[in-house]
């Protein structure tokens, strides 16, 4: 922790429940450090807790960087125009009957609805239209995954970082935004994403630079010469 940073913690509803410990320590480990790393000097940092029936929620609230005036102002558009406004996490643990494992990163503003497991079933079992976005869903994660497998036996390296940032800029740039797609992404992650070690991420991303594909500052990479990207792909 920095000099003078202070954690308070709160809890409301009942103190036992049965779940990962392992999964909610790397959980809480990353909200905290994402926390302390983005707070100044001599801030408080609140973590609360909620138990209530079978829903268990953490949240941490700092005094963060948070988000300019300026993006402030289209913070609602960028929301519901973003690519990936309606996906789901969790839907397959929850048809499995399984414990979702998974830990996820958001890499800009959004918001998050929690669908309670009962209500979920209910959802499938009662409406044919939701039994088969799921449905849907489940066969294009597949698709996705195969095509993942494939880039990662085959695609050379080059691609295979090409291949991960083009992804993400599918994924995430706001529709009809001209400017060129920027992203904070850490390079381990980055690298989990191309499926390469992340010693070779950073020198291929060296590469694209010189190349003037990409632009580095501050950590944040910019996609500069998106057709060449996509023709390593293709």
């Amino acid at each position: 922790m920095k000099v003078g940073q202070e954690i308070i913690f709160s809890h409301e509803g009942k103190e036992e429940i049965t779940l990962d410990g392992s999964l909610l320590k790397n959980i809480i480990i990353n909200l905290v450090s994402n926390a302390i790393k983005f707070s100044a000097e001599n801030t408080p940092i609140h973590i609360s807790s909620s138990c209530v029936e079978d829903e268990f929620v953490i949240k941490v609230k700092d005094k963060g960087i948070g988000i300019s005036k300026e993006d402030q102002e289209h913070l609602m558009d960028r929301f519901f125009r973003g690519a990936n406004a309606g996906d789901f996490l969790g839907h397959i643990a929850l048809l499995q009957g399984s414990v979702y494992r998974e830990t996820a990163e958001a890499i800009d503003d959004c918001e998050i609805a929690i669908i309670p497991k009962k209500e979920f079933e209910e959802l499938l079992g009662n409406s044919k239209e939701v039994a088969q976005k799921f449905i849907d869903l489940l066969a294009k994660n597949i698709a996705d995954k195969e095509h993942h497998l494939l880039n990662l036996a085959y695609n050379s390296l080059r691609k295979k970082v090409a291949d991960a940032l083009m992804a993400l800029k599918n994924k995430y740039h706001v529709n009809g935004n001209a400017e060129n797609f920027r992203i904070d992404i850490s390079r381990e992650n980055l690298a989990n994403i191309a499926g390469t070690a992340t010693e070779s991420l950073i020198r291929t991303l060296c590469d694209f630079k010189n190349e003037k594909l990409i632009d580095i500052k501050d950590g944040h990479i910019t996609i500069m010469n998106e057709k060449k990207l996509d023709g390593m792909i293709n």
